[in-house]
């Protein structure tokens, strides 16, 4: 599976009671390509910044479901976060890792044992109540039924989904500033 049909579903299964917290680079140019009606927040840098915000915006925004779309090598930058998921259980909160063992955007490096990191299994041991792999060999179930079930579940939730190695294309993000971008998605999460 590519990032872009990662992205498409998720896409198709979110609803209005959704935001959507992007974490940087590869998943973001991904996500902006889509052009998603979800409200939508981009964080930017540092690496592993996204699990904290999206932890922030669950735990003040409890009406709505949280959803964090964040890269493998984002993830691993602050894999501590998922600690304070843990012991704040936010119910409304759920995670999608495109996991395909590398550091994507910064030249396509491989994450240090990237073969054998199973954030899944990281992810469980650390206390999230719900956690499923995809798009391995091993997946019980298909990419579609995962989001399905991580959307169903009760929160903390993560979801890692296994995606073929591809070069990241930097989207052309045009004259919009990050200011813009933040008050295009304050403007949005006002109706939701």
């Amino acid at each position: 599976m590519k990032r872009s049909e990662l992205a498409g579903e998720v896409s198709r299964r979110l609803g209005a009671e959704h935001i959507v917290i992007c974490g940087m680079g590869a998943t973001t140019f991904t996500w902006r390509a889509l052009n998603s009606p979800t409200p939508t927040y981009y964080s930017a840098d540092p690496m592993g910044l996204s699990p904290g915000l999206a932890l922030g915006f669950a735990v003040s925004r409890p009406r709505n479901d949280i959803v964090l779309l964040v890269g493998d090598g984002d993830l691993v930058m602050n894999l501590s976060a998922l600690l304070a998921w843990a012991q704040a259980a936010p119910e409304n909160l759920r995670m999608v890792v495109f996991h395909n063992h590398r550091y994507e955007t910064g030249g396509g490096q491989a994450i240090p044992a990237g073969d054998r990191l199973r954030l899944d299994e990281v992810a469980a041991a650390m206390g999230i109540g719900w956690t499923a792999r995809t798009g391995a060999d091993d997946a019980a179930l298909s990419p579609g039924e995962a989001i399905d079930a991580l959307l169903a579940a009760r929160g903390p939730a993560m979801l890692v989904v296994d995606l073929e190695a591809e070069t990241a294309e930097y989207a052309d993000l045009g004259d919009i500033s990050g200011a813009e971008d933040r008050t295009e998605f304050q403007r949005q999460i006002r109706s939701v």
